[in-house]
C-alpha cells in the first residue's frame, strides 16, 4: 500500500483503494491476522482510499452524450434494431444467436437496470418466473443482490416476447445452452463469464448508438433519464435502482440533475410570459 501511496504523488486513488481491499481481505480470511493487525491495515487504507463524492468524472462524460435527443431515441431503440437486423437475415444461425443475446442483456439493462453479477447470473426458472401467458417477472432473492435489496419486476410485454424469441429459437443454438442460465457458457454448469458480457455490450452500443457505455452505465443513464424528466425524482430513482439510503442517490446524481431543473424552470417563465401581457409603463412614472 505504501507502494501504491507513492506512485500517486502520496494522494488517495481509486487503484490503491482496490489494492487495500484485497489486502485487507487476504489479511483476514487467508493469512489470518488478529483484529490489531487488522485495524492498522484498514487505518492505512482509509488513507490511500478517495472520499466518496457520488459519480466518476469519467461516468458524468459518458452520461453527458444522453443530452443529444438522438443518442437517448439510439439507445432506447437499440435491442428493437438488433431483434429485427437478427429477424431479416433469416434462419438462425450461431453469430444471429450472440446478437439477439446482446439484444436481450441491453433490453434487460434498459427495463431493469440491475448490476452486472445479476444480469450475468440470470436462470432460467429460477430468476427468469415464465408464466402461462407468455408473462415474464424477474425475482431477484436480496442475498444475491450487492446491497442487500431484493428485485422483484414484472417485464414489460414487448421484453417478455424479446426474450421468449432468444430462449426458443436462437438460445438452443449456443454452447452450454443445456445448462438453465440465460446466457450460457461454453460449460452448461456456468454462465458467460462477466468479461464476455461487458465487452459484447459495450460493442454493441458503440456500433449502434455511438455511446461509450458499460453495463453498470446503463444504472447511470436510467437514473439520468428519470431526473431529466423531474427533477425531484430522486426517490423514485432511489427505489428503481435499489439504494438503500436516499443519500446515496443525491449522492450520486447531483449535479445532474441542475441541467434538467434549469430547463424546467426556463420552459415555467416561458410559459407565464406568453400567458401574460407585457403591460406599458404609466405616464409620469418612472419605469
Amino acid at each position: 500500500m505504501n507502494f501504491f501511496w507513492k506512485r500517486a504523488d502520496n494522494k488517495p486513488s481509486h487503484h490503491g483503494s482496490s489494492i487495500a481491499a484485497m489486502i485487507r481481505s487476504v489479511a483476514r480470511h487467508w493469512a489470518k491476522l488478529d483484529e490489531p493487525a487488522i485495524g492498522k491495515l484498514k487505518a492505512m487504507s482509509r488513507k490511500i482510499t478517495p472520499s466518496a463524492t457520488g459519480m466518476t468524472a469519467r461516468n458524468k462524460d459518458r452520461l453527458r452524450a444522453l443530452d443529444d435527443p438522438d443518442r437517448v431515441h439510439a439507445l432506447l431503440h437499440m435491442p428493437e434494431r438488433l431483434r429485427t437486423d437478427v429477424i431479416r437475415a433469416g434462419e438462425p444461425t450461431h453469430s444471429l444467436a450472440v446478437r439477439l443475446q446482446t439484444a436481450v442483456m441491453c433490453e434487460i439493462l434498459i427495463m431493469v437496470p440491475v448490476r452486472l453479477r445479476n444480469l450475468a447470473n440470470l436462470q432460467i426458472g429460477v430468476q427468469l418466473l415464465f408464466g402461462h401467458r407468455g408473462e415474464i417477472t424477474l425475482s431477484i432473492p436480496s442475498h444475491e443482490v450487492k446491497n442487500g435489496v431484493s428485485i422483484e419486476a414484472a417485464l414489460p410485454e414487448k421484453t417478455a416476447e424479446l426474450i421468449a424469441l432468444y430462449v426458443t429459437r436462437y438460445r438452443p443454438l449456443l454452447p452450454g445452452s443445456e445448462g438453465i442460465y440465460l446466457f450460457p457458457s461454453r460449460s452448461p454448469a456456468i454462465a458467460k463469464s462477466h468479461c464476455g458480457i461487458r465487452d459484447q455490450i459495450k460493442a454493441a452500443v458503440r456500433n449502434v448508438a455511438g455511446l461509450d457505455f458499460t453495463p453498470h452505465t446503463f444504472r447511470h443513464a436510467a437514473g439520468k433519464m428519470m431526473l431529466d424528466e423531474n427533477p425531484g425524482a430522486h426517490g423514485q430513482v432511489q427505489q428503481m435502482l435499489g439504494h438503500k439510503r436516499i443519500s446515496t442517490t443525491i449522492g450520486f446524481y447531483t449535479g445532474l440533475e441542475a441541467k434538467s431543473a434549469l430547463a424546467h424552470w426556463d420552459a415555467s417563465v416561458t410559459r407565464r410570459r406568453e400567458a401574460t401581457v407585457l403591460l406599458a409603463p404609466r405616464k409620469g412614472r418612472r419605469k
